[in-house]
């Protein structure tokens, strides 16, 4: 048979592989704190964490804080990790830790997983710690196996919710966008997008490196900015259009944000274009 569809596959150029070490299924209720103790490996230890009950926080050494919700995956390493820490009734987390090789993972984050089915969950990460406990060879590259099929399977979600979360995410920017002259809420916008106020505010955090109080807050200072260096607006105006207590409110934030009052950025502006300033109102 003549078949020019068929390809050579390039492991020996790109050669990857997943190896596990552990997984477990813990159930903690009650106040709980694991500190992460580096012991010398020779390699460094990964971690797939799913919270399927519960919340939880892990620090990492930098101080970095990330809140494990339900329905979430937490990506890490070993060395990274100062601790974990859970203080509610009842955290159910499955954790897979292994060693990588020209893997890439997205570190260090909080994913929500669509439609996380917990029976299935514990099914699968059971069968793992079963075959791992049997210490055979061959189940312990089954378990290696199935570790490595849930990896590349919960990757792929991410990928997918990234995609999903920026299409949604373009949509909220330009709801925001388009009613940012109104006192917005971070409930208003959760309501209106069906979200929880939480995921929301992950969403943002994950994509935009800020809250979603930050962004309108800058939106409107921005968009004031560019009508005091346009239009002869008072400030009094200005606070009116984009909803702020007051003028003073306008002038403490506009300072916060630029460094500057208002009025020395219209006065800056204009001299800086050597032109006069539209007649005022």
């Amino acid at each position: 048979m003549n078949n020019h569809q068929i390809y050579f596959v390039n492991a020996p150029i790109h050669f990857s592989s997943v190896s596990l070490i552990s997984a477990y299924n813990a159930h903690t209720y009650g106040e709980h704190h694991n500190s992460f103790i580096a012991r010398g490996e020779n390699y460094e230890m990964y971690c797939m964490v799913f919270t399927l009950e519960g919340n939880a926080k892990i620090i990492l050494k930098d101080g970095r804080e990330f809140e494990l919700q339900k329905n979430s995956v937490f990506f890490g390493c070993n060395s990274a990790i100062k601790y974990m820490e859970s203080n509610c009734e009842h955290w159910h987390q499955l954790a897979y830790w292994f060693a990588i090789q020209n893997i890439d993972l997205p570190l260090n984050n909080v994913y929500f997983l669509n439609k996380l089915d917990a029976s299935i969950e514990n099914r699968y990460i059971d069968k793992v710690i079963l075959l791992m406990q049997t210490h055979q060879k061959n189940n312990l590259n089954y378990a290696n196996a199935l570790c490595s099929e849930k990896l590349y399977e919960t990757l792929g979600k991410i990928n997918y919710s990234k995609y999903m979360h920026n299409e949604r995410l373009d949509k909220i920017l330009a709801y925001i966008n388009t009613n940012i002259e109104k006192n917005l809420t971070l409930k208003d916008i959760a309501e209106k997008f069906h979200y929880c106020e939480k995921h929301l505010n992950h969403i943002f955090q994950a994509t935009m490196h800020m809250p979603p109080k930050k962004f309108i807050s800058d939106t409107k200072l921005d968009n004031v900015c560019f009508l005091l260096s346009t239009t002869s607006l008072t400030l009094q105006d200005l606070a009116e259009k984009y909803s702020y207590v007051s003028a003073s409110h306008l002038a403490n934030r506009f300072k916060q944000k630029f460094g500057i009052t208002p009025t020395e950025y219209r006065k800056k502006y204009y001299t800086e274009k050597a032109v006069p300033p539209p007649p005022e109102k």
